[in-house]
């Protein structure tokens, strides 16, 4: 039973090597603080878990702060992160720009179509 234990732990070792996790935490601690990163509210954990939303919140930070959200749909297919541009836009208007707003990291509201970063980096 030990033994299936200490593989399972090799195994999950492994694949936090491969995936580069361990690297990313070190880099973001070296880079916030331990302390900054434990105090970010859980929304922003929820808001940051997808690859859809931090594609997003890469783009409107590099891109003056304010996009559309057919240009973010298109940004995530050229990215890689999305098949299609319809399937884009749903996703964005109904998963993925809610969770960003409701997490502090966009200003946006479903009528309107313009997205603009929310200013944890001073914007």
């Amino acid at each position: 039973m030990a033994e299936t234990r200490d593989n399972r732990r090799n195994d999950r070792t492994d694949v936090r090597r491969r995936t580069g996790i361990t690297s990313s935490l070190r880099r973001a601690i070296q880079t916030l603080g331990l302390n900054a990163l434990l105090r970010l509210p859980p929304e922003m954990y929820d808001a940051l878990s997808s690859e859809h939303r931090r594609t997003v919140v890469s783009y409107l930070h590099e891109n003056d702060g304010k996009a559309t959200t057919a240009e973010l749909a298109t940004h995530l297919v050229t990215a890689g992160v999305e098949s299609d541009e319809k399937r884009a836009r749903t996703a964005l208007r109904h998963i993925h720009l809610p969770k960003l707003t409701e997490g502090g990291l966009v200003e946006w509201a479903p009528h309107r179509e313009t997205v603009v970063f929310g200013g944890l980096m001073g914007r």
